[in-house]
């Protein structure tokens, strides 16, 4: 049982209160039923049911649940969203250490960040220095990487195999494009970011790109306000991590029937 619905202005929502866990591993099936009294499990008439679609649902399950080939089998978009953020936080780092000038700081922030962004697989990766430990710094994400062979192409592969699928809904289709649009506005800035961090760690007095990584790290993660009214939306030049992991998870958008 997830809960009880309730009604408040001709909308029924209800408050799940099982943790932290995944409901789109624990089934592919949604049922409603009605219920009389106090009742422990789902017992009642079945009135509304949804089913996700057995074949386009897997690959929706490798974008927002697990994919066995990610670390720790995390799924695709989630781990997008994780190493965004982490990069994210990297180039509040960067920026802090600029005032001092410490050039090893400098480079070991920046390796960092060509780690998290190519991981393990890209030609500019190295495990950090041992005065890195010594400058505090010491994140290297979970080296699968965001560009190349990354988390991003990862998401855009596994939202054209779901849609490749018989039985891929409209709704799919609709949010895995709007979805896409996000991991290319992620490509352009993270690419420019790495060449910009590139550049720093081989000239790590010249701070002229300095704010530039910062604002396009951001942008990555939360996206930007391009036309000022008032929200991120999953267009280009606006939609980051944050906005593409929402629209995959409008992907799993379930339709019920009586």
């Amino acid at each position: 049982g997830l809960g009880r619905f309730t009604e408040k202005s001709q909308t029924w929502s209800l408050s799940y209160s099982g943790g932290n866990s995944n409901l789109l591993e624990a089934g592919d099936k949604l049922e409603i039923t009605q219920e009389q009294g106090v009742v422990k499990v789902p017992a009642g008439k079945v009135i509304l049911v949804g089913t996700f679609p057995v074949k386009a649902f897997q690959h929706i399950q490798h974008l927002l649940v697990g994919f066995p080939e990610t670390p720790g089998k995390v799924g695709l978009l989630m781990g997008l969203l994780q190493q965004t953020h982490l990069l994210n936080i990297q180039a509040s780092v960067l920026q802090s250490v600029i005032a001092s000038r410490n050039s090893v700081a400098i480079e070991c922030v920046t390796q960092s960040m060509l780690d998290i962004i190519e991981g393990t697989h890209g030609t500019n990766y190295q495990p950090l220095a041992g005065a890195c430990t010594q400058q505090n710094v010491t994140a290297t994400g979970d080296g699968f990487g965001l560009l190349g062979k990354g988390y991003v192409a990862g998401a855009e592969e596994h939202a054209s195999l779901a849609l490749s699928q018989p039985d891929a809904t409209s709704v799919m289709h609709l949010h895995a494009g709007l979805m896409d649009i996000g991991l290319s506005n992620i490509t352009t800035w993270v690419t420019t970011i790495e060449q910009d961090v590139l550049y720093l760690r081989a000239h790590p007095t010249n701070l002229a790109s300095i704010q530039e990584i910062t604002t396009l790290a951001d942008d990555a993660y939360h996206g930007v306000d391009v036309n000022g009214d008032g929200q991120i939306d999953p267009v280009v030049g606006e939609a980051g991590a944050l906005t593409a992991y929402l629209q995959g998870q409008l992907m799993a958008t379930l339709s019920l029937r009586a």
